[in-house]
């Protein structure tokens, strides 16, 4: 039996216990768009956002969240995912709360691990 990070059992249970984190996240954010949360609608409509696009947005990372929950289309939601996050932390910057900002990268980098473990040519999917 492998030990650590980098073999069997643990690496399978990280990788599930991020994906977990991630697919709450998701969820939870994309819902708060979709039905146009008050400070959700306030936050992005001073970025330009309108209500439209923000539900869009929300739908597409609630969409994401479920893709991660299947095997097969884990690389795709965290893909997916991923990118939502990242714009999300850009329109914090744009904000300059670049505290929050910091924060908020912290999914983004458990989905770049989702998706870097995911990779095809590895030839190791968990």
């Amino acid at each position: 039996m492998k030990t650590g990070i980098r073999g069997g059992r643990t690496r399978q249970r990280v990788q599930g216990a991020i994906v977990v984190l991630l697919v709450v996240l998701g969820l939870s954010a994309g819902l708060a768009k979709a039905l146009r949360m008050p400070q959700e609608v306030e936050f992005f409509g001073k970025l330009g956002l309108s209500e439209p696009m923000l539900i869009s947005f929300g739908v597409v990372q609630v969409l994401s969240a479920l893709l991660l929950t299947g095997a097969p289309t884990r690389l795709a939601g965290a893909c997916i995912l991923g990118a939502t996050l990242l714009l999300s932390v850009a329109m914090i910057l744009m904000t300059g709360q670049v505290a929050f900002a910091l924060v908020s990268l912290i999914p983004v980098l458990m989905g770049a691990y989702i998706i870097y473990e995911r990779l095809p040519w590895k030839g190791d999917q968990a």
